[in-house]
């Protein structure tokens, strides 16, 4: 468990979509989780959704491969 401050993973999930929203499809809560990894400083993103990790990706967040 890794604590977090929703109010900055709000921000950064706006950041995160405000770049990249236009440019490629993203859900909200998706968005939310990519955020979240993002402020906790995640080692890797996991996700089976292609559009979640290249929006994940594409905010710098590394991509475990399985």
């Amino acid at each position: 468990h890794v604590d977090f401050d929703w109010t900055d993973a709000v921000r950064k999930a706006c950041e995160i979509g405000a770049e990249h929203g236009l440019k490629m499809p993203i859900r909200g809560m998706d968005l939310f989780h990519i955020a979240i990894a993002n402020e906790v400083a995640a080692d890797a993103f996991l996700s089976f959704d292609a559009e979640q990790r290249a929006v994940a990706k594409a905010s710098g967040l590394p991509l475990l491969d399985l």
